[in-house]
C-alpha cells in the first residue's frame, strides 16, 4: 500500500509539473545578428569620375601658307575650345621678326564651347617681303602663349587713303570695343591698372569714348578742356583738325597743367555711327595721348566701323 501511495504521488508530481510549465510564460532569446543584416561603413575617399579633357586646337582657314596679303588682310577659321573672354590675338610678324600689327580676334561662340573667328587686321609694311601671321591663344594668368598656330605669308604694301604712313619702329593697334586702329612705338605695352592704356619710357596713349548725344563738337571739346579738375591746365589751347573726314579737336595743355596727368592731351573726334559699348551708345571717340605723340598717334587713327 506504502508502495502504491509513493507511485501515485510521483504521478501526480510529474502531471502538476507538465502543467506549470505549459501555463509558464516562454522567453526568446535576443536573436543573434547575421553577417548580412551588419552594416559595414565605407571608409575613406570616393574616386570621382574622370572627365575627357578637351583638345584645344587653332585651326587657321585664311590665309593659307605661303599666300600674298595686304591690309587689311582677313582672317578665319575656328577652334576647338573657346578661349578666355572668347578672345583671341593675331599678329603679324616682319622680315626681321618685328610686330608690325596686333590685334584681338573674337571668337563666336561661349567660353570653352568650339566656334568659328573671322577678323579684319590692319597692317602697314613700307616694301613687300616676307613675314608670318599668328594666331594665339593667351594665358589669362600670365600672358603666355597656350597654343597657337603660324603661317608664312607674303606682306604686300597697300597704303589706304588718309591714313599716315608710321615710322619704320611702330606697331599697329586695335581695338573692337571702340572701333578704331592706330599706329604707337612699337616699344609700347600695355600699362597694368588701366583699361586700354599702352606706353613706355617715352609716352603713351588711352582710349576713351562719350555718349554727348545732343551735343555739337565744339560743346565736348570745351567740357573736356575746362573740366572743374582742370586736367589740361587753367589755359588749354583748342585746336580745329580733322581725322577720316571727320571734323575733330586736339586739346592741348597748358604750362601749369598738374605734372600727374604726364603732359596728357586729347583727340576729340565723332564716330562716323554711334558705337555700341556694353549698354550705351557712343557718339563722340576720345584719345588720350602725351602731347608729344598726340598728333603723330591721331593722323594713324582709322575707324573699323561695318
Amino acid at each position: 500500500m506504502k508502495i502504491r501511495m509513493n507511485a501515485l504521488s510521483a504521478i501526480v508530481l510529474l502531471l502538476l509539473s507538465i502543467w506549470l510549465g505549459a501555463c509558464s510564460p516562454s522567453v526568446n532569446p535576443e536573436p543573434t545578428p547575421t553577417s548580412a543584416s551588419i552594416s559595414t561603413p565605407i571608409v575613406g575617399p570616393i574616386p570621382p569620375t574622370e572627365l575627357p579633357v578637351l583638345q584645344r586646337e587653332i585651326v587657321l582657314e585664311a590665309p593659307q601658307n605661303g599666300a600674298t596679303i595686304s591690309s587689311p588682310v582677313e582672317v578665319r577659321g575656328y577652334v576647338s575650345v573657346s578661349p578666355f573672354e572668347s578672345t583671341l590675338v593675331c599678329t603679324i610678324y616682319d622680315a626681321h621678326g618685328q610686330i608690325i600689327s596686333k590685334m584681338p580676334v573674337q571668337v563666336h561662340a561661349e567660353m570653352g564651347q568650339p566656334g568659328p573667328f573671322a577678323a579684319s587686321i590692319p597692317f602697314t609694311v613700307s616694301s613687300n617681303g616676307p613675314g608670318k601671321l599668328e594666331i594665339a591663344e593667351l594665358s589669362p594668368k600670365d600672358g603666355s602663349v597656350v597654343v597657337s598656330v603660324t603661317v608664312d605669308v607674303v606682306l604686300a604694301t597697300g597704303q589706304e587713303e588718309g591714313v599716315a604712313t608710321p615710322r619704320p619702329d611702330w606697331q599697329t593697334f586695335g581695338s573692337q570695343v571702340y572701333r578704331v586702329t592706330l599706329q604707337c612705338p612699337a616699344t609700347w605695352q600695355p600699362i597694368p591698372g588701366y583699361d586700354l592704356r599702352y606706353g613706355g619710357t617715352d609716352g603713351f596713349f588711352q582710349l576713351s569714348a562719350m555718349d554727348g548725344q545732343g551735343w555739337k563738337l565744339y560743346q565736348v571739346c570745351d567740357s573736356q578742356a575746362h573740366h572743374k579738375l582742370l586736367p589740361y591746365g587753367s589755359q588749354p589751347q583748342i585746336e580745329r583738325t580733322e581725322i577720316q573726314g571727320q571734323e575733330a579737336c586736339l586739346i592741348l595743355p597748358s604750362a601749369d597743367q598738374p605734372a600727374d596727368m604726364q603732359g596728357q592731351a586729347a583727340l576729340v573726334v565723332p564716330y562716323p555711327q554711334p558705337v555700341r559699348i556694353g549698354e550705351t551708345l557712343y557718339n563722340y571717340f576720345i584719345l588720350w595721348a602725351d602731347k608729344e605723340h598726340i598728333r603723330e598717334i591721331s593722323s594713324t587713327l582709322r575707324f573699323t566701323l561695318p
